[in-house]
C-alpha cells in the first residue's frame, strides 16, 4: 500500500511490524466503509465502539482473523 510505505518513511525511525498491520487492518476497514476519509482511520484507532461496529459488518475474513476475532 503506497499509504502505509509514506508513513513508514516518515515515521521510520519508530516503525515495527505491529504498527504495520494495525495500520493495515484499520486502512481495510475503512475502505469497506462509505464515504472513505482519512478521519476514519484515526476514528477507529481511537473509537473501540466504532471499530466495534465496522469489525461486525466487516466482510473481510483476514481482517477478522489478524483482529484475532475468527479462529
Amino acid at each position: 500500500m503506497p499509504f502505509i510505505l509514506a508513513l513508514k518513511n516518515l515515521y521510520d525511525y519508530t516503525w515495527r511490524d505491529r504498527l504495520e498491520a494495525i495500520l493495515r487492518n484499520a486502512i481495510n476497514l475503512v475502505i469497506e466503509c462509505d464515504p472513505r476519509t482519512l478521519a476514519k482511520i484515526a476514528r477507529v484507532l481511537g473509537d473501540s465502539k466504532y471499530s466495534d461496529m465496522l469489525v461486525k459488518n466487516s466482510w473481510d475474513k483476514g481482517v477478522l482473523l489478524e483482529l484475532g476475532i475468527l479462529c
